[in-house]
């Protein structure tokens, strides 16, 4: 039976982790569904199925307001490692009678993916009520079951109680993440409100979470684009971006320097571990690609020869991937990153640490190498097994990789799995 389904995001739903919207949109629309995006997002041009739930007049008032707030309002220091963009979401305005004045149909369910200061649990408990609609939280990191930050890394509060918050440098044991995480759970235990974890690593963090203890918890991996991200050409993907045919490609998007949970230090560790590992004539056989924007800090300590990408939009990427011998993962703290999705469904081996989506997709021997968390050694060992298969061996692994993603994470396993739980 097909349902209406209305998705609420606060990002754009075209924009860089957007698009995961707009997929999500598509793929349950194609099965017959009827379905809408609702974004806080302003939109400058009109997408199809979408609706902004702000205008260009609230986004100049928020400013204002913003800016006397700041004025007045004493800054709390914080650890940037755990990302507290969400300590104050209790005193978000809320927007519920505008969602429902703005509903183009009376939902059977609402997916909720990317808050970005948008709806709080207040706000989800009473759309929950005043509609009779279930809302499925699609996360995309920690910020659901936390009491303000994104990424918890060994802080255990989220498990109890939050307070004596580490991200906010905290003694106090009722500091504001206790009050949030009260907050969270009192309006989560009074709706239906269920949370979707999109790893392995996230489902977890889930399992102990405070704040959805008594709710039932799913994972289901994000979905991959197969008309997008597919195998391509080895040869004419290289020539494409520019990159040697006779040479062993190693590639990974720019590393975010500032981000320790990025793994920058790890990765720069783990490659200059390899150039130790690997006698000269082999070393000058390996060549690294990068996307996205470079760190010249970064680039400057690396032994290998490098060419940057620059910014790839999705079509690009896919030609990256496919032109590459093996896709690195550094993340030490992440959720994801749909990137391994996105290598695997090109048939391109992935290295990673053990974390994120990692978990599901990465197999020693199979898919790649799945290295100790934060060990760099680990890591270079396994981009230099990836890297010594033969001809028939990495034939082999390619193949491995496109059957094991795609049984989790393409369009039709996920549509399955997605309908199990929403009974659609």
């Amino acid at each position: 039976m097909h349902k209406n389904i209305i998705i609420l995001t606060g990002v754009h739903p075209n924009k860089v982790s957007g698009k995961t919207v707009t997929d999500l949109k598509n793929l349950l629309k194609d099965q017959g569904n009827i379905v809408c995006i609702m974004s806080n997002i302003y939109l400058r041009e009109e997408l199809e199925d979408v609706i902004s739930v702000k205008s260009i007049f609230s986004i100049l008032k928020s400013r204002i307001k913003s800016k006397i707030k700041g004025l007045y309002k004493k800054t709390i220091p914080y650890n940037k490692n755990y990302y507290m963009f969400s300590q104050n979401s209790h005193e978000q305005k809320s927007k519920v009678n505008l969602i429902l004045k703005k509903m183009p149909f009376k939902p059977d369910i609402f997916i909720y993916i990317f808050p970005h200061h948008f709806l709080n649990e207040k706000d989800l408990n009473e759309i929950n009520k005043r509609t009779g609609a279930p809302i499925y939280r699609y996360m995309a990191d920690m910020v659901e079951m936390t009491g303000g930050c994104h990424y918890a890394w060994d802080c255990e509060g989220y498990m109890k109680s939050c307070g004596k918050c580490p991200g906010l440098y905290s003694d106090n044991a009722k500091d504001i993440t206790y009050e949030n995480l009260k907050f969270k759970k009192k309006y989560v235990d009074q709706a239906e409100i269920y949370p979707i974890a999109a790893s392995e690593w996230q489902f977890q963090q889930l399992s102990k979470s405070a704040v959805y203890s008594d709710k039932k918890k799913f994972k289901i991996l994000l979905p991959t684009d197969e008309n997008t991200f597919y195998n391509r050409d080895r040869n004419k993907s290289r020539i494409a971006l520019g990159l040697p045919l006779d040479k062993k490609i190693i590639f990974f998007g720019a590393v975010n320097t500032v981000a320790k949970r990025k793994g920058a230090k790890e990765l720069l560790d783990a490659l200059n571990h390899l150039s130790e590992l690997l006698p000269v004539e082999l070393r000058e056989c390996i060549h690294l690609a990068v996307a996205g924007k470079v760190d010249s800090t970064f680039m400057d300590q690396l032994l290998f020869k490098t060419t940057s990408l620059g910014y790839l939009d999705y079509n690009a990427l896919a030609v990256a991937y496919s032109a590459s011998d093996v896709f690195v993962c550094p993340s030490i703290e992440d959720s994801g990153p749909t990137m391994i999705n996105q290598a695997l469904m090109c048939k391109t081996p992935v290295v990673s640490f053990k974390m994120g989506v990692a978990l599901d997709l990465v197999e020693n021997h199979q898919t790649g190498y799945l290295a100790e968390l934060g060990n760099p050694i680990d890591f270079a060992k396994g981009i230099n097994q990836v890297l010594s298969l033969n001809d028939t061996e990495i034939e082999l692994m390619r193949n491995n990789c496109y059957l094991k993603v795609a049984s989790l994470s393409n369009k039709t396993a996920f549509y399955l799995n997605f309908s199990k739980i929403l009974n659609v």
